[in-house]
Protein backbone atom coordinates (compact mmCIF):
# COMPACT_ATOMS: atom_id res chain seq x y z
CA UNK A 1 0.00 0.00 0.00
CA UNK A 2 1.46 3.49 -0.59
CA UNK A 3 2.47 6.07 1.58
CA UNK A 4 0.11 8.75 2.43
CA UNK A 5 0.86 12.08 3.16
CA UNK A 6 -0.71 13.44 6.22
CA UNK A 7 -4.14 14.10 6.28
CA UNK A 8 -5.40 17.57 5.57
CA UNK A 9 -9.14 16.69 6.51
CA UNK A 10 -11.36 14.48 8.99
CA UNK A 11 -12.13 12.35 5.95
CA UNK A 12 -9.38 12.23 4.60
CA UNK A 13 -7.85 10.60 7.88
CA UNK A 14 -10.72 8.06 7.64
CA UNK A 15 -9.89 7.18 4.38
CA UNK A 16 -6.39 6.29 4.81
CA UNK A 17 -7.18 4.20 7.53
CA UNK A 18 -9.34 2.15 5.29
CA UNK A 19 -6.31 1.94 2.55
CA UNK A 20 -3.82 0.61 5.32
CA UNK A 21 -2.24 3.68 7.42
CA UNK A 22 -2.94 4.41 11.15
CA UNK A 23 -3.91 7.72 11.84
CA UNK A 24 -5.40 8.89 15.06
CA UNK A 25 -9.40 9.25 14.29
CA UNK A 26 -11.47 11.07 16.93
CA UNK A 27 -15.49 10.41 17.35
CA UNK A 28 -17.23 11.52 14.45
CA UNK A 29 -18.79 14.58 13.48
CA UNK A 30 -21.12 13.64 11.25
CA UNK A 31 -22.60 11.32 9.79
CA UNK A 32 -20.96 10.80 6.98
CA UNK A 33 -17.88 10.15 9.41
CA UNK A 34 -19.83 7.92 11.17
CA UNK A 35 -20.82 5.77 8.34
CA UNK A 36 -17.01 5.43 7.25
CA UNK A 37 -15.94 4.62 10.46
CA UNK A 38 -18.14 1.71 10.71
CA UNK A 39 -16.98 0.90 7.62
CA UNK A 40 -13.24 1.25 8.51
CA UNK A 41 -14.11 -0.65 11.49
CA UNK A 42 -16.46 -3.56 9.94
CA UNK A 43 -19.18 -2.09 12.69
CA UNK A 44 -22.79 -1.65 11.89
CA UNK A 45 -24.75 1.72 11.22
CA UNK A 46 -28.82 1.23 11.58
CA UNK A 47 -29.75 5.10 11.25
CA UNK A 48 -31.59 5.78 7.23
CA UNK A 49 -29.67 8.32 5.16
CA UNK A 50 -30.49 11.14 4.83
CA UNK A 51 -28.00 12.54 1.84
CA UNK A 52 -27.05 10.71 -1.36
CA UNK A 53 -23.27 10.49 -0.17
CA UNK A 54 -24.80 8.85 2.60
CA UNK A 55 -26.92 6.35 0.60
CA UNK A 56 -23.54 5.20 -1.34
CA UNK A 57 -21.46 5.05 1.71
CA UNK A 58 -24.19 2.88 3.14
CA UNK A 59 -24.09 0.64 -0.35
CA UNK A 60 -20.62 0.27 0.51
CA UNK A 61 -21.26 -0.57 4.28
CA UNK A 62 -23.50 -3.33 3.54
CA UNK A 63 -22.38 -4.73 0.53
CA UNK A 64 -25.55 -3.75 -2.10
CA UNK A 65 -25.94 -2.42 -5.58
CA UNK A 66 -27.40 1.06 -6.49
CA UNK A 67 -28.89 2.33 -9.14
CA UNK A 68 -28.49 5.88 -8.72
CA UNK A 69 -26.93 8.26 -11.68
CA UNK A 70 -23.37 10.00 -10.49
CA UNK A 71 -24.38 13.62 -9.93
CA UNK A 72 -20.09 15.07 -9.30
CA UNK A 73 -17.00 12.92 -10.05
CA UNK A 74 -16.66 11.42 -6.38
CA UNK A 75 -20.26 10.25 -6.43
CA UNK A 76 -19.18 8.49 -9.97
CA UNK A 77 -16.13 6.74 -7.84
CA UNK A 78 -18.44 5.67 -5.18
CA UNK A 79 -20.57 4.53 -7.20
CA UNK A 80 -18.22 2.79 -9.53
CA UNK A 81 -16.85 0.96 -6.25
CA UNK A 82 -20.56 -0.22 -5.28
CA UNK A 83 -21.16 -1.48 -8.40
CA UNK A 84 -17.82 -3.13 -9.71
CA UNK A 85 -17.15 -1.09 -12.07
CA UNK A 86 -14.06 1.01 -13.13
CA UNK A 87 -13.14 4.93 -12.86
CA UNK A 88 -10.44 6.32 -15.59
CA UNK A 89 -10.08 9.95 -14.56
CA UNK A 90 -7.20 11.64 -13.36
CA UNK A 91 -8.37 12.76 -9.47
CA UNK A 92 -8.51 16.44 -8.80
CA UNK A 93 -8.62 16.47 -5.55
CA UNK A 94 -6.72 14.90 -2.63
CA UNK A 95 -10.36 13.01 -1.91
CA UNK A 96 -10.59 11.70 -5.16
CA UNK A 97 -7.03 10.35 -5.44
CA UNK A 98 -8.16 8.52 -2.04
CA UNK A 99 -11.52 7.48 -3.33
CA UNK A 100 -9.73 6.01 -6.77
CA UNK A 101 -7.63 4.28 -4.32
CA UNK A 102 -9.93 2.52 -2.16
CA UNK A 103 -11.97 1.69 -5.50
CA UNK A 104 -9.03 0.20 -7.06
CA UNK A 105 -8.46 -1.88 -4.03
CA UNK A 106 -8.99 -5.51 -3.99
CA UNK A 107 -8.90 -8.46 -2.38
CA UNK A 108 -8.14 -11.90 -3.76
CA UNK A 109 -11.13 -14.42 -3.58
CA UNK A 110 -11.26 -18.24 -4.46
CA UNK A 111 -14.64 -20.28 -4.81
CA UNK A 112 -14.74 -23.96 -5.70
CA UNK A 113 -18.03 -25.70 -7.45
CA UNK A 114 -20.12 -27.21 -9.62
CA UNK A 115 -21.13 -23.94 -10.71
CA UNK A 116 -18.79 -21.32 -9.19
CA UNK A 117 -21.23 -18.14 -8.29
CA UNK A 118 -20.20 -14.68 -6.89
CA UNK A 119 -21.46 -11.19 -7.26
CA UNK A 120 -18.39 -8.97 -5.08
CA UNK A 121 -15.55 -8.97 -8.26
CA UNK A 122 -14.59 -5.49 -9.60
CA UNK A 123 -15.95 -5.90 -13.35
CA UNK A 124 -14.30 -5.95 -16.09
CA UNK A 125 -10.95 -7.29 -14.20
CA UNK A 126 -9.15 -10.31 -15.90
CA UNK A 127 -9.34 -13.67 -13.53
CA UNK A 128 -6.08 -14.34 -11.60
CA UNK A 129 -6.83 -18.44 -11.57
CA UNK A 130 -9.68 -20.54 -13.43
CA UNK A 131 -8.66 -23.93 -12.93
CA UNK A 132 -11.12 -27.24 -13.99
CA UNK A 133 -10.94 -30.02 -12.64
CA UNK A 134 -10.57 -32.88 -15.42
CA UNK A 135 -12.50 -35.95 -14.31
CA UNK A 136 -13.05 -39.15 -16.15
CA UNK A 137 -16.53 -39.91 -18.04
CA UNK A 138 -17.78 -43.59 -17.73
CA UNK A 139 -21.35 -44.74 -20.16
CA UNK A 140 -24.16 -46.81 -18.51
CA UNK A 141 -25.19 -47.84 -15.11
CA UNK A 142 -24.78 -49.70 -12.03
CA UNK A 143 -21.45 -51.44 -11.29
CA UNK A 144 -19.33 -52.01 -14.15
CA UNK A 145 -18.29 -56.05 -14.72
CA UNK A 146 -17.14 -58.57 -17.11
CA UNK A 147 -21.26 -58.63 -17.91
CA UNK A 148 -21.74 -55.41 -17.79
CA UNK A 149 -18.96 -53.50 -19.45
CA UNK A 150 -19.27 -49.25 -18.94
CA UNK A 151 -16.63 -47.56 -21.22
CA UNK A 152 -14.55 -44.76 -19.47
CA UNK A 153 -13.36 -42.17 -21.64
CA UNK A 154 -11.13 -38.94 -21.27
CA UNK A 155 -11.05 -35.29 -22.15
CA UNK A 156 -8.89 -33.52 -25.12
CA UNK A 157 -10.45 -30.08 -24.67
CA UNK A 158 -12.30 -28.05 -21.96
CA UNK A 159 -15.29 -25.62 -22.52
CA UNK A 160 -15.24 -23.07 -19.73
CA UNK A 161 -18.07 -20.46 -19.12
CA UNK A 162 -18.30 -17.23 -17.84
CA UNK A 163 -22.32 -16.14 -17.41
CA UNK A 164 -24.45 -13.72 -15.56
CA UNK A 165 -27.28 -14.15 -13.23
CA UNK A 166 -29.53 -15.61 -15.90
CA UNK A 167 -28.25 -19.59 -16.61
CA UNK A 168 -30.80 -19.69 -19.76
CA UNK A 169 -28.97 -19.79 -23.35
CA UNK A 170 -31.72 -19.12 -25.75
CA UNK A 171 -29.72 -20.04 -28.49
CA UNK A 172 -28.93 -23.38 -27.29
CA UNK A 173 -32.30 -24.97 -27.18
CA UNK A 174 -34.03 -27.40 -29.35
CA UNK A 175 -38.11 -28.31 -30.91
CA UNK A 176 -39.42 -30.46 -28.05
CA UNK A 177 -39.81 -31.60 -24.32
CA UNK A 178 -37.68 -33.49 -22.02
CA UNK A 179 -39.35 -36.57 -20.96
CA UNK A 180 -39.29 -36.97 -17.16
CA UNK A 181 -38.80 -40.62 -16.76
CA UNK A 182 -35.72 -40.97 -19.39
CA UNK A 183 -35.04 -37.51 -19.97
CA UNK A 184 -34.70 -37.63 -23.74
CA UNK A 185 -36.31 -35.22 -26.23
CA UNK A 186 -39.37 -35.65 -26.92
CA UNK A 187 -40.59 -34.48 -30.55
CA UNK A 188 -43.70 -30.97 -29.97
CA UNK A 189 -44.68 -28.71 -32.37
CA UNK A 190 -45.36 -26.23 -29.60
CA UNK A 191 -42.32 -26.50 -27.00
CA UNK A 192 -38.91 -25.73 -26.51
CA UNK A 193 -36.35 -27.51 -24.57
CA UNK A 194 -32.85 -26.07 -23.01
CA UNK A 195 -29.53 -28.26 -23.51
CA UNK A 196 -27.76 -29.77 -19.93
CA UNK A 197 -27.46 -26.29 -17.67
CA UNK A 198 -24.97 -26.82 -15.11
CA UNK A 199 -26.67 -26.25 -11.70
CA UNK A 200 -25.06 -26.11 -7.74
CA UNK A 201 -26.77 -28.92 -5.45
CA UNK A 202 -29.50 -28.63 -2.67
CA UNK A 203 -29.77 -24.69 -4.17
CA UNK A 204 -33.24 -23.17 -4.68
CA UNK A 205 -33.43 -21.76 -8.57
CA UNK A 206 -36.10 -19.83 -9.67
CA UNK A 207 -37.87 -20.57 -13.82
CA UNK A 208 -39.37 -17.27 -15.17
CA UNK A 209 -41.12 -16.38 -18.42
CA UNK A 210 -42.03 -12.85 -17.09
CA UNK A 211 -45.53 -14.20 -18.32
CA UNK A 212 -47.70 -17.58 -16.93
CA UNK A 213 -46.05 -21.06 -17.34
CA UNK A 214 -48.04 -23.56 -19.45
CA UNK A 215 -47.14 -27.31 -19.71
CA UNK A 216 -43.43 -26.64 -18.65
CA UNK A 217 -41.24 -28.75 -16.90
CA UNK A 218 -37.55 -29.17 -15.09
CA UNK A 219 -35.47 -31.85 -15.06
CA UNK A 220 -32.81 -32.96 -12.94
CA UNK A 221 -30.09 -34.67 -13.99
CA UNK A 222 -27.01 -36.43 -12.13
CA UNK A 223 -23.21 -36.10 -13.12
CA UNK A 224 -24.12 -39.18 -15.52
CA UNK A 225 -26.68 -37.57 -16.79
CA UNK A 226 -29.74 -39.89 -15.66
CA UNK A 227 -33.06 -38.51 -14.37
CA UNK A 228 -33.42 -38.05 -10.94
CA UNK A 229 -36.17 -35.63 -10.29
CA UNK A 230 -38.69 -34.35 -12.34
CA UNK A 231 -40.90 -31.11 -12.01
CA UNK A 232 -43.92 -31.28 -14.48
CA UNK A 233 -47.24 -28.82 -14.73
CA UNK A 234 -49.43 -29.31 -17.94
CA UNK A 235 -51.68 -26.47 -15.87
CA UNK A 236 -50.53 -22.38 -15.89
CA UNK A 237 -48.83 -21.62 -12.84
CA UNK A 238 -48.03 -17.72 -12.02
CA UNK A 239 -44.30 -17.48 -12.63
CA UNK A 240 -41.31 -17.27 -11.14
CA UNK A 241 -41.38 -21.79 -10.69
CA UNK A 242 -39.15 -22.10 -7.54
CA UNK A 243 -37.58 -25.35 -6.96
CA UNK A 244 -35.02 -26.88 -5.14
CA UNK A 245 -31.85 -28.98 -6.52
CA UNK A 246 -31.07 -32.34 -5.19
CA UNK A 247 -28.19 -33.29 -3.27
CA UNK A 248 -26.39 -34.99 -6.52
CA UNK A 249 -28.12 -32.82 -8.91
CA UNK A 250 -25.10 -31.39 -11.16
CA UNK A 251 -28.00 -30.39 -14.56
CA UNK A 252 -31.31 -28.98 -15.43
CA UNK A 253 -33.16 -28.97 -18.32
CA UNK A 254 -35.89 -26.88 -19.13
CA UNK A 255 -39.21 -27.29 -21.14
CA UNK A 256 -41.34 -24.18 -22.09
CA UNK A 257 -43.87 -22.87 -24.81
CA UNK A 258 -42.38 -21.47 -27.22
CA UNK A 259 -43.91 -17.94 -26.91
CA UNK A 260 -41.46 -17.30 -23.95
CA UNK A 261 -38.40 -18.29 -25.61
CA UNK A 262 -37.41 -14.74 -25.73
CA UNK A 263 -38.25 -14.04 -21.73
CA UNK A 264 -37.38 -17.67 -20.36
CA UNK A 265 -34.51 -17.66 -17.29
CA UNK A 266 -33.19 -19.90 -14.85
CA UNK A 267 -31.64 -18.18 -11.91
CA UNK A 268 -30.68 -18.81 -7.95
CA UNK A 269 -30.75 -17.66 -4.91
CA UNK A 270 -33.43 -16.22 -2.49
CA UNK A 271 -35.43 -13.64 -4.26
CA UNK A 272 -36.58 -13.97 -7.54
CA UNK A 273 -35.70 -11.26 -10.24
CA UNK A 274 -38.42 -8.71 -11.09
CA UNK A 275 -37.09 -7.97 -14.66
CA UNK A 276 -35.91 -10.60 -17.50
CA UNK A 277 -32.13 -9.96 -17.55
CA UNK A 278 -31.00 -11.64 -21.20
CA UNK A 279 -28.37 -14.37 -20.87
CA UNK A 280 -24.82 -12.61 -21.00
CA UNK A 281 -22.23 -15.56 -21.47
CA UNK A 282 -18.89 -16.29 -23.19
CA UNK A 283 -17.63 -19.86 -23.62
CA UNK A 284 -13.64 -20.31 -24.03
CA UNK A 285 -12.31 -23.50 -25.31
CA UNK A 286 -8.96 -25.31 -24.90
CA UNK A 287 -8.08 -27.77 -26.45
CA UNK A 288 -4.62 -30.17 -26.29
CA UNK A 289 -3.16 -33.51 -27.63
CA UNK A 290 -0.77 -35.22 -25.63
CA UNK A 291 1.47 -38.13 -26.92
CA UNK A 292 -0.38 -40.44 -24.02
CA UNK A 293 -3.39 -39.80 -25.71
CA UNK A 294 -6.83 -38.99 -23.52
CA UNK A 295 -6.65 -37.44 -20.12
CA UNK A 296 -8.89 -39.12 -17.86
CA UNK A 297 -7.72 -36.97 -14.90
CA UNK A 298 -6.00 -33.88 -14.29
CA UNK A 299 -6.19 -30.16 -14.29
CA UNK A 300 -6.35 -27.34 -16.59
CA UNK A 301 -5.51 -23.99 -15.47
CA UNK A 302 -7.28 -21.72 -18.43
CA UNK A 303 -5.51 -18.71 -17.11
CA UNK A 304 -1.71 -19.53 -17.22
CA UNK A 305 -2.66 -21.98 -19.94
CA UNK A 306 -0.69 -24.92 -17.51
CA UNK A 307 -1.89 -28.86 -18.51
CA UNK A 308 -1.54 -30.85 -15.53
CA UNK A 309 -1.38 -35.00 -15.86
CA UNK A 310 -2.42 -37.37 -13.06
CA UNK A 311 -4.03 -40.26 -14.88
CA UNK A 312 -4.34 -41.89 -17.99
CA UNK A 313 -6.02 -44.26 -19.76
CA UNK A 314 -4.58 -47.44 -21.68
CA UNK A 315 -6.91 -49.69 -23.68
CA UNK A 316 -5.73 -53.41 -24.23
CA UNK A 317 -7.39 -55.59 -27.25
CA UNK A 318 -7.46 -59.36 -27.70
CA UNK A 319 -4.70 -58.72 -30.28
CA UNK A 320 -2.63 -56.87 -28.07
CA UNK A 321 -2.28 -60.02 -26.21
CA UNK A 322 0.44 -61.57 -29.06
CA UNK A 323 2.79 -58.80 -28.17
CA UNK A 324 1.97 -59.81 -24.32
CA UNK A 325 2.45 -62.59 -22.37
CA UNK A 326 -0.92 -64.77 -21.39
CA UNK A 327 -1.17 -67.20 -18.78
CA UNK A 328 -4.67 -68.79 -18.67
CA UNK A 329 -5.63 -71.15 -15.82
CA UNK A 330 -8.18 -71.86 -13.28
CA UNK A 331 -7.17 -71.18 -9.74
CA UNK A 332 -8.22 -73.55 -6.90
CA UNK A 333 -11.63 -71.64 -5.79
CA UNK A 334 -12.96 -71.54 -9.31
CA UNK A 335 -11.42 -68.04 -10.71
CA UNK A 336 -10.28 -67.81 -13.90
CA UNK A 337 -6.84 -65.45 -14.26
CA UNK A 338 -5.02 -63.96 -17.01
CA UNK A 339 -1.20 -62.22 -16.25
CA UNK A 340 -0.80 -59.12 -19.06
CA UNK A 341 2.58 -58.33 -18.81
CA UNK A 342 6.29 -59.70 -17.69
CA UNK A 343 8.78 -57.63 -15.97
CA UNK A 344 10.31 -57.09 -19.47
CA UNK A 345 7.00 -56.30 -21.19
CA UNK A 346 5.80 -52.99 -19.38
CA UNK A 347 1.73 -52.36 -20.00
CA UNK A 348 2.42 -48.90 -19.97
CA UNK A 349 4.90 -45.84 -19.15
CA UNK A 350 4.99 -43.72 -16.21
CA UNK A 351 3.42 -46.34 -13.64
CA UNK A 352 2.54 -44.87 -10.18
CA UNK A 353 2.47 -47.66 -6.98
CA UNK A 354 -1.43 -46.91 -6.37
CA UNK A 355 -1.88 -46.89 -10.41
CA UNK A 356 -4.70 -49.15 -10.28
CA UNK A 357 -8.16 -47.25 -9.67
CA UNK A 358 -10.73 -48.10 -12.16
CA UNK A 359 -11.95 -50.26 -15.11
CA UNK A 360 -14.44 -50.16 -17.53
CA UNK A 361 -15.38 -53.73 -16.18
CA UNK A 362 -14.44 -53.69 -12.40
CA UNK A 363 -13.03 -52.14 -9.70
CA UNK A 364 -9.77 -52.65 -9.60
CA UNK A 365 -7.99 -53.55 -6.19
CA UNK A 366 -4.09 -52.65 -5.41
CA UNK A 367 -2.49 -55.47 -3.19
CA UNK A 368 0.68 -56.94 -2.87
CA UNK A 369 -0.21 -60.68 -2.80
CA UNK A 370 -3.44 -62.22 -4.25
CA UNK A 371 -6.51 -60.86 -3.46
CA UNK A 372 -9.36 -62.69 -5.03
CA UNK A 373 -12.93 -60.75 -5.85
CA UNK A 374 -15.69 -62.21 -4.11
CA UNK A 375 -18.11 -61.59 -6.42
CA UNK A 376 -18.30 -61.11 -10.41
CA UNK A 377 -15.26 -58.80 -11.56
CA UNK A 378 -11.66 -58.64 -11.24
CA UNK A 379 -8.73 -57.69 -9.19
CA UNK A 380 -5.65 -56.42 -10.39
CA UNK A 381 -2.51 -57.17 -8.10
CA UNK A 382 0.03 -54.49 -7.98
CA UNK A 383 3.14 -56.84 -6.98
CA UNK A 384 6.74 -55.65 -6.64
CA UNK A 385 6.97 -54.67 -10.11
CA UNK A 386 4.13 -52.68 -11.17
CA UNK A 387 4.91 -52.91 -15.05
CA UNK A 388 3.03 -56.87 -13.87
CA UNK A 389 -0.72 -56.97 -14.50
CA UNK A 390 -2.64 -59.62 -13.04
CA UNK A 391 -6.12 -59.62 -13.47
CA UNK A 392 -8.42 -62.59 -11.92
CA UNK A 393 -11.72 -63.11 -13.80
CA UNK A 394 -14.94 -64.45 -11.75
CA UNK A 395 -15.81 -67.85 -13.02
CA UNK A 396 -19.57 -66.99 -14.01
CA UNK A 397 -17.45 -65.49 -17.23
CA UNK A 398 -15.21 -68.34 -18.01
CA UNK A 399 -13.60 -69.44 -21.82
CA UNK A 400 -12.97 -72.90 -23.22
CA UNK A 401 -9.51 -71.10 -24.11
CA UNK A 402 -6.79 -68.55 -24.04
CA UNK A 403 -7.96 -68.05 -27.89
CA UNK A 404 -11.70 -67.62 -26.49
CA UNK A 405 -10.63 -65.16 -24.40
CA UNK A 406 -9.12 -63.18 -27.08
CA UNK A 407 -12.04 -62.77 -29.23
CA UNK A 408 -13.83 -61.29 -25.97
CA UNK A 409 -11.19 -59.08 -25.43
CA UNK A 410 -11.44 -57.63 -28.88
CA UNK A 411 -15.12 -57.33 -29.07
CA UNK A 412 -15.45 -55.95 -25.12
CA UNK A 413 -11.55 -53.93 -25.10
CA UNK A 414 -9.96 -53.64 -21.47
CA UNK A 415 -9.69 -49.96 -20.26
CA UNK A 416 -7.28 -49.55 -17.56
CA UNK A 417 -7.50 -46.08 -16.02
CA UNK A 418 -4.47 -45.73 -14.12
CA UNK A 419 -2.22 -43.14 -11.99
CA UNK A 420 1.26 -41.75 -13.21
CA UNK A 421 4.19 -41.81 -11.12
CA UNK A 422 4.79 -38.04 -11.39
CA UNK A 423 2.50 -35.88 -12.92
CA UNK A 424 3.01 -34.43 -16.60
CA UNK A 425 2.70 -30.87 -17.37
CA UNK A 426 2.00 -29.11 -20.38
CA UNK A 427 2.25 -25.41 -21.37
CA UNK A 428 -0.89 -24.75 -23.54
CA UNK A 429 -1.65 -20.97 -24.52
CA UNK A 430 -3.14 -18.65 -21.75
CA UNK A 431 -6.48 -17.27 -22.12
CA UNK A 432 -7.79 -14.34 -20.81
CA UNK A 433 -10.70 -14.41 -18.65
CA UNK A 434 -12.59 -11.36 -17.48
CA UNK A 435 -15.26 -10.41 -14.69
CA UNK A 436 -18.53 -8.76 -16.03
CA UNK A 437 -21.12 -6.52 -13.63
CA UNK A 438 -22.80 -8.09 -11.21
CA UNK A 439 -22.80 -11.74 -11.09
CA UNK A 440 -20.71 -14.25 -12.17
CA UNK A 441 -21.18 -17.97 -13.04
CA UNK A 442 -18.67 -19.66 -14.21
CA UNK A 443 -18.70 -23.74 -14.77
CA UNK A 444 -16.60 -25.96 -16.90
CA UNK A 445 -17.88 -29.54 -18.85
CA UNK A 446 -14.82 -31.41 -17.17
CA UNK A 447 -15.55 -31.21 -13.61
CA UNK A 448 -15.73 -28.61 -10.68
CA UNK A 449 -13.80 -25.37 -11.36
CA UNK A 450 -11.28 -23.25 -9.14
CA UNK A 451 -11.82 -19.42 -9.31
CA UNK A 452 -9.60 -16.66 -8.28
CA UNK A 453 -10.74 -13.36 -8.56
CA UNK A 454 -10.37 -9.68 -7.39
CA UNK A 455 -13.37 -8.93 -5.13
CA UNK A 456 -13.88 -5.15 -4.06
CA UNK A 457 -11.77 -4.42 -1.12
Amino acid sequence: MPEHEAPQSRNEAILQNILGEHNELLEPQSRNEAILQAILYGDSYTEDAQSRIETLLLCILNGTTTDLQPLSRNEEILIAKINGGTYDKEPQSRIEELLIEWLNAFVEKTVTGAVCSFDDAISGQPLIDLTAQIVPKQSGTGDPSPSNVRPISGWTGVNVTRCGKNLFDKTNTQDGFISGQTGEVMASTTRKCSDFIPVKPSTAYFMNGYGDLNYFSVVLFDENKAVIQNYYSGASKTAPFTFTTTATAKFARLTFIKEQLDTMSLTYGTTAPTTYEPYNGTTYSVSWQTEAGEIVEGTINIVSGLLTVEHMKQVYRGDDLDTLSLNYGQTASGYTHMYFGTNNTPLGKNYGQQLHTKSNIGVIANAQSASIPSSEGFAVLNLTNPDRLIVYWYVNLTWASANDFKTWLNNNPFELYYQLATPQTYQLTPTEVATILGINNIYSNTGNTTVKYKARG
